[in-house]
Parts: structure tokens; C-alpha cells; sequence
């Protein structure tokens, strides 16, 4: 009897899940593909999970909120942590405006997998945790609510990762989306 190896190359998963709207499907998953290729390593790529929610409203979160990056823990034992995570994303916005707020959830992914972002409770107290690429140390301590969003540093580096990787998907940069969207609230006052 030979001893056969199972086959242990994995590969990224990704599912899309809509509830009516406009089926981009295939677009939204080929965005998520190149930003992965591009954004992780090919080992840590490998390990992900990542469900695409694309719903009307976003779970939890204020009117503004376009997208959310999600951990959700499926391992079945207390020391292992699967790589699974959710993205919701509104499905009714234009097929850019989704592929550039996929861009910046996905960087909030690459921030959670490579422990640089958490997400937990010290003292009785929930907080974010952040490390800066390259620190070394304890991570700073954030209190949900302690720091406005705009000013956050993980925010900070998804909305550049926007701007970085936009050519990639052959969209606009979210600075040139938002200069364009001020521009013409300022012509119809």
C-alpha cells in the first residue's frame, strides 16, 4: 500500500451573495481576485475565506457606512482561528463606487490577518488595537468611539490603498470620486 499525500494546495475563496440588484457577480469577485493577487502574499492569500455580502442596508452601522470588513470565527477549537471573513457592501451604489469600497475593505482584511488590526475587549473595556507596518511592541490601544473615523490610522491606509490599487481594476481613484461628487453638489447649490 503506497502513502498518497492529500492534496493540500488551497486556494482563496470567495462567494458573492445578493439579494436583488444589479448581478456584477463575476465583476465584483474579478475585482477581489486582482486585489488579493496584488495586496497579499500568495501564502497568506491562500488561507482566506472571504463572503461578499452585497445587501440594500449595511448590518449595525450608520447611514454613511458603504462597506464593512468582517472576522467571523468558524474553527472549531479555542487555539486556532480560521481566515473567514465577511465583507458587506451596499449593492444599490455604482459598480465603481463598489469596487473601490471592496479595495478598502480588503486592506482592512490584509490588517486583521496579519494581526496589525484587532478588535478586543481589556479591563471591561472593547477596543480597537493597531500596530503601524514594522512596530514591534504593544500594540496602541483605541476605545470604540475614542477617535473619529476619518482620523483612525487603519482608515487612514485603507482609503490610500484605494488610491493605490484603483488602476488595477481600471476604476477612478477615490479622491478623483469625491472631487467630482463635491464638484457637482456645488453646481446644482
Amino acid at each position: 500500500m503506497t502513502n498518497r499525500k492529500k492534496n493540500t494546495h488551497r486556494k482563496t475563496i470567495i462567494r458573492i451573495q445578493r439579494r436583488g440588484g444589479v448581478d456584477n457577480d463575476s465583476r465584483i469577485e474579478s475585482a477581489a481576485r486582482t486585489i488579493i493577487d496584488a495586496m497579499f502574499s500568495r501564502r497568506m492569500a491562500n488561507t482566506l475565506r472571504i463572503t461578499i455580502k452585497l445587501r440594500a442596508t449595511i448590518q449595525n452601522a450608520s447611514k454613511e457606512t458603504l462597506g464593512v470588513a468582517e472576522f467571523r470565527d468558524t474553527s472549531k477549537g479555542k487555539t486556532a482561528r480560521s481566515k473567514h471573513y465577511t465583507i458587506q457592501i451596499l449593492r444599490d451604489m455604482p459598480l465603481e463606487r463598489q469596487l473601490s469600497t471592496l479595495i478598502h475593505e480588503l486592506k482592512h482584511i490584509e490588517q486583521f490577518t496579519s494581526g496589525r488590526l484587532t478588535v478586543r475587549e481589556t479591563y471591561k473595556v472593547i477596543g480597537w488595537f493597531w500596530r503601524h507596518p514594522g512596530q514591534t511592541g504593544q500594540a496602541t490601544k483605541f476605545p470604540l468611539g475614542s477617535i473619529a473615523w476619518e482620523k483612525r490610522p487603519w482608515e487612514i491606509e485603507a482609503c490610500k490603498a484605494q488610491n493605490e490599487f484603483a488602476h488595477l481594476l481600471g476604476i477612478r481613484t477615490r479622491r478623483d470620486m469625491y472631487a467630482e461628487e463635491l464638484a457637482e453638489m456645488a453646481s446644482n447649490a
